[in-house]
């Protein structure tokens, strides 16, 4: 990997966690700690990171959360992709709504279908079908992380082990078909897995941009999904490899 590529990544998994560690990066990558030591030094050269003992933390450059800043990112493609997904959603159903910004859309698009039960771990989502008082709401209680709105960890795993969805519908940071569906934070990532073993059907939501990449964490292999919808942009080489995984691809195309 071209070390601008690298450091890419290493800004985006910051922005996201707002803070990494040496050796987890040294392992994804491959390289020696030295290596990441100096792309670290680079980052807080540049004004994005600040360098600690075993790692470093993203520079405080705003107050408006990472959730907000990438819902202004890829906006129409993530509306083309959310109004495909819904066209899957039927009154009377389950539906699991996943952590990130496409599935905010979503929630959008499917706010006025009801009756529904509506199951997610993100607070902007349940904010917005608040709207519906036919839209019965569940949100599994756990460690809620500011910046993203999000909820996951311990007891949140709790509770969710004891729900299931006729379907799920899940974000990512990326998808590869080397390493399956990624993503930066652990804890999330560790809910979203659980949630699509307990969804009868389950797509994943990722714009043209997700493809080919991979974050920290593994979520699942794609084989434990049905379909990825993704948006008429995407590499038709990106998507062919997929397919070839053995996972369908549906395209959203653009209006």
């Amino acid at each position: 990997m071209a070390t601008n590529q690298r450091r890419a990544e290493i800004t985006a998994a910051l922005r996201a966690e707002h803070t990494v560690r040496i050796s987890d990066l040294a392992q994804k990558f491959q390289v020696s700690r030295e290596t990441i030591r100096k792309d670290l030094y680079r980052l807080e050269e540049e004004g994005v990171a600040t360098v600690v003992r075993g790692g470093a933390v993203l520079r405080d450059q705003r107050r408006e959360s990472a959730f907000e800043q990438r819902r202004t990112l890829n906006v129409e493609r993530k509306r083309t992709i959310a109004r495909q997904a819904a066209s899957l959603v039927e009154p009377g159903m389950t539906v699991f709504l996943d952590y990130g910004t496409t599935t905010q859309i979503l929630a959008e698009q499917i706010v006025e279908v009801s009756p529904l039960t509506v199951v997610t771990n993100t607070l902007p989502i349940a904010s917005t079908l608040l709207a519906n008082p036919e839209i019965a709401l569940v949100i599994p209680g756990g460690n809620v992380r500011a910046d993203e709105s999000s909820i996951s960890g311990p007891l949140a795993m709790w509770n969710l082990q004891r729900l299931y969805f006729d379907v799920g519908f899940f974000g990512c940071a990326g998808i590869s078909a080397e390493r399956g569906v990624t993503n930066f934070h652990v804890l999330e990532a560790d809910f979203s897995r659980q949630a699509i073993a307990h969804a009868n059907r389950s797509y994943l939501l990722a714009d043209s941009s997700k493809f080919g990449t991979a974050a920290l964490n593994k979520v699942v292999p794609l084989s434990a999904l049905d379909a990825v919808i993704t948006d008429d942009a995407v590499d038709p080489e990106q998507a062919e490899v997929i397919r070839d995984a053995g996972l369908e691809v549906r395209l959203a195309n653009t209006p």
